[in-house]
């Protein structure tokens, strides 16, 4: 009885998540496809290359810039990374993902990447700042995680182009 109500649960959250995708317009969509694109590889390429490589992979790309909200992006960013990748110790992937789509529309981002010590175990944490303000995030993540290490600051699309 409990497998048939879980997959009666799995069936309903599938209906609702296509439901979703269905009232998005077609930008909406095609965008969404790409930033799942865009997620997958970053998985990928931080289990296979590491940080520095997937985080220069992203840089050098040139996929044209976008005009698109921050609070798209990130809501966007969000949907994505929680739908594919699930959110539990994901923090590193979404922040690469959301600074890559901020950047394209022409936010200044950097990923920032904090530790802590916690009952001897190192325990880190990675978000995003855009303009000294942190992002879909804890206000507070800087003391949470204070030994912090931050990408490099590259813009390559502006607002203007």
């Amino acid at each position: 009885m409990v497998a048939a109500f879980s997959g009666e649960a799995i069936a309903v959250r599938l209906a609702r998540t296509m439901w979703r995708l269905w009232t998005l317009d077609r930008a909406q969509r095609r965008l969404l496809i790409r930033m799942c694109y865009i997620a997958a590889m970053i998985e990928l390429r931080l289990r296979t290359l590491g940080y520095r490589r997937t985080a220069d992979w992203l840089d050098r790309r040139n996929d044209g810039g976008l005009h698109l909200p921050q609070t798209t992006i990130i809501q966007m960013c969000r949907l994505v990374t929680d739908k594919i990748l699930g959110r539990e110790g994901k923090c590193l992937r979404r922040a690469l993902l959301a600074t890559f789509y901020l950047r394209r529309s022409g936010y200044p981002a950097e990923v920032k990447i904090g530790c802590r010590e916690i009952n001897g175990r190192i325990e880190g944490h990675a978000w995003v700042e855009s303009a000294g303000r942190i992002l879909f995030d804890d206000p507070h993540v800087r003391e949470h995680y204070p030994a912090q290490f931050q990408s490099k600051q590259r813009t390559y699309f502006s607002r203007d182009t």
